[in-house]
């Protein structure tokens, strides 16, 4: 029985992260997995998908586009002058708005008000993740196979739906079918629990910003520019048809 993601799936998943980097995230990625009970098979697969997606495979944890666009969108709690580019889409799962993240922070124990890119930083970063897949129920989709609802869900559309399929498809292949997770161990030290993964490594792993220049390779075959330009609950208009042009966030 497989217990854990390991780096050979994390690889083979999402092949455009550099190896230091999945060295840096795994155990992050597998404590959140755990603490959020995206613990089988299933569940594994969609979510692993759906962040691949987001983040052009765990290469960008903060969204490239300047988050104007979210300017007075009350639907995101983004009510003060300044909200839409300060809360625009963080983490692999790109929590994106002010409500977004006062939800988030409130649950994770952590000031994303006034300092919303902390779920860019590893620890926070997987757990920002877990949080907004749990709330939204995505484990009992994952469970049914409702890979397109769950996109919904997350995107408000289905903005990239092929994309996501392509990786959610090489994770069901790639992860064992007999995956399964233990309970989480949370409240140890990092560089007691993750080894050689300790503060100053994760201090000095530079989280992907906007002026990082945005054409990039985000699977096996295919260099695109990566569609990281929203977030996490970020409604499709009405009458969108979810496409990057009409949708803006994910």
């Amino acid at each position: 029985m497989t217990s854990e993601i390991t780096d050979d799936m994390l690889r083979d998943i999402m092949p455009n992260l550099p190896a230091a980097k999945r060295q840096l995230y795994l155990p992050f990625l597998n404590e959140a997995m755990r603490e959020f009970e995206i613990a089988n098979y299933l569940r594994a697969s969609a979510f692993l998908a759906q962040l691949a997606h987001e983040s052009a495979e765990l290469r960008y944890f903060e969204e490239i586009a300047s988050g104007k666009a979210y300017e007075g969108r009350k639907d995101l709690g983004n009510t003060q002058p300044g909200d839409g580019v300060k809360y625009k889409g963080h983490g692999p799962i790109q929590i994106t708005g002010r409500s977004n993240h006062a939800d988030c922070g409130k649950a994770l124990g952590l000031d994303l008000i006034n300092n919303p890119t902390l779920i860019t930083q590893p620890p926070n970063a997987f757990r920002s993740a877990g949080w907004y897949w749990d709330t939204r129920g995505l484990n009992s989709l994952a469970d049914q196979r409702l890979f397109k609802a769950i996109t919904k869900k997350i995107n408000g559309g289905y903005n990239g739906l092929a994309d996501r399929q392509k990786y959610y498809d090489r994770a069901l292949r790639i992860i064992p079918e007999d995956f399964a997770m233990g309970a989480a161990s949370l409240n140890v030290p990092p560089d007691e629990k993750h080894g050689d993964v300790t503060p100053s490594a994760i201090a000095a792993a530079p989280v992907v910003t906007a002026a990082t220049p945005v054409t990039t390779t985000t699977t096996i075959t295919t260099t695109t520019t990566p569609d990281v330009t929203g977030g996490a609950g970020v409604e499709v208009e009405a009458g969108d048809d979810g496409d990057a042009a009409s949708t803006p966030g994910q």
